[in-house]
């Protein structure tokens, strides 16, 4: 199955454009549009689905990629420094297996040029005016700068301030106004 970069694109519209799958592009724009959270899945967790979520590529995690078998070719701390190399413009492909790559707060699998196709994707809703879009990469934006941007609501209990008339000081001020 060889998909091109231009099917990714329209996997992604698509994805965005049906009533049910839209929240799960959302998911995949909040989990994926940021550089900083994307990193090569080291080994898969339990029950991971080892195909990219978009395109349906088939992905191995990088142990799988780099070990064979029981046999242990790379240590551990050789792992490590590889998998901070590998990143969606430094993909790994093994014949049609590529290395699966995870996002932030999610179980999903993406392959290098579906991460890519998610980011375009996002970042040309943006540019489009897309108010969803543009509305949650706002809040992407500033839950990484430490900004929270939910409202606060408060519950106000019979005995807080219910009236301006309730307010401290406000009964003496009108007392002095007299």
């Amino acid at each position: 199955m060889n998909v091109t970069e231009s099917d990714r694109d329209k996997k992604c519209v698509e994805l965005y454009g049906g009533e049910k799958s839209k929240s799960f592009m959302l998911h995949l724009v909040r989990a994926y549009a940021l550089p900083q959270n994307v990193k090569p899945v080291r080994k898969f967790k339990e029950g991971q689905r080892s195909r990219c979520a978009t395109c349906g590529a088939k992905l191995a995690d990088f142990e799988g990629m780099l070990n064979v078998g029981d046999t242990q070719v790379v240590t551990d701390e050789m792992m490590q420094e590889l998998i901070e190399r590998v990143d969606i413009n430094h993909d790994m492909v093994a014949g049609n297996v590529r290395i699966a790559f995870e996002g932030d707060e999610t179980s999903t699998c993406l392959c290098a040029d579906c991460v890519k196709a998610v980011n375009k994707f996002a970042v040309n809703a943006c540019a489009a005016g897309d108010p969803v879009i543009n509305r949650t990469v706002s809040s992407m934006r500033n839950k990484a700068n430490g900004v929270d941007d939910k409202p606060k609501y408060r519950y106000q209990s019979s005995t807080e301030v219910q009236t301006i008339a309730d307010l401290p000081g406000f009964r003496e001020l009108l007392a002095q106004s007299k």
